[in-house]
């Protein structure tokens, strides 16, 4: 128990119930990150801390060849607007199948990733990436019971493009309506884990790069140097030098570039190296000067 106190920063209670028998709550810990980061690396534990910004799941269903999306009939759509909120490290987006949408991308534009009519979704609901899950029932019987079929998808401007396919398989009595409710939380459960599996922190790698971050003025360095200390992978980042027209800083963190690069895009910061070595590019706050 020892143990367990020294690593809760603090805790809260989201729901209680009292009878005259008994005491029923929801408690919601914060856990103390670097605590936390010791214990699972004395016990040699893979883990992942960041966050993917929203993005936005297409669910499209494949019935008879025919793509569908928007319709009444794609219980697919249902099931993934059925899935409760998502408090981890992917926090996704389901489409309210309103007009807008219908107008905004068809359902053989999803399958086919049509960048124009995915941009104006995107921009729309304020996402950068889109996972295309494509559900197919399969006609032919795993032993006695019918198959979902998912293929997921994501792509975007900041990640590669990737597809993992997994299998549904109906229980005993179940109705495919019934396969494919059970399947929408499978597939997310795949989506968050490639997310984790693709931003484990690699306490084995140690990687260093100096990097010039360009600003227009001193609230410019604030912002960055902000955004940096939130990113999991960086351990340290020093300041080696700053003037009016920029700052050039060393930072110390974890993993690889590619993971690094991703981390930086989640909060708004982007790496780019040229012949003159590396820099860090950020976007502006809404109201800020450089915004305005």
């Amino acid at each position: 128990i020892d143990q367990i106190t020294q690593l809760v920063k603090s805790f809260g209670v989201d729901q209680e119930k009292t009878s005259a028998v008994r005491y029923l709550a929801t408690l919601r810990f914060a856990f103390d990150r670097e605590n936390m980061r010791k214990y699972l690396r004395e016990l040699n534990l893979p883990f992942a801390e960041t966050q993917s910004k929203p993005v936005l799941v297409l669910p499209v269903l494949r019935r008879a060849g025919v793509y569908l999306l928007w319709d009444a009939q794609n219980t697919w759509l249902k099931a993934w607007s059925s899935l409760p909120p998502a408090d981890g490290l992917m926090p996704i987006i389901v489409p309210k199948s309103e007009l807008a949408d219908i107008n905004d991308i068809s359902a053989d534009q999803a399958v086919h990733r049509h960048q124009e009519r995915l941009n104006v979704i995107l921009a729309r609901y304020g996402a950068t990436d889109a996972i295309l899950t494509l559900a197919t029932i399969d006609t032919r019987s795993f032993g006695n019971a019918p198959v979902v079929q998912v293929s997921i998808t994501r792509f975007g401007t900041r990640v590669a493009d990737r597809t993992t396919v997994l299998a549904v398989v109906a229980k005993p009595g179940d109705s495919i309506t019934d396969t494919i409710s059970a399947a929408a939380p499978r597939a997310f459960s795949q989506i968050e884990e490639d997310w984790k599996r693709d931003n484990l922190l690699r306490f084995d790698l140690p990687q260093e790069l100096i990097a010039v971050i360009p600003h227009n003025n001193l609230s410019d360095w604030v912002l960055m140097e902000r955004r940096l200390s939130k990113i999991a992978f960086i351990d340290v980042c020093e300041l080696l030098a700053l003037s009016r027209l920029g700052a050039t800083v060393r930072l110390r963190y974890f993993g690889n570039q590619k993971q690094l690069s991703l981390a930086l895009s989640q909060r708004d910061v982007w790496l780019a190296e040229d012949d003159k070595g590396w820099t860090l590019h950020h976007k502006p706050e809404a109201g800020s000067a450089r915004t305005r």
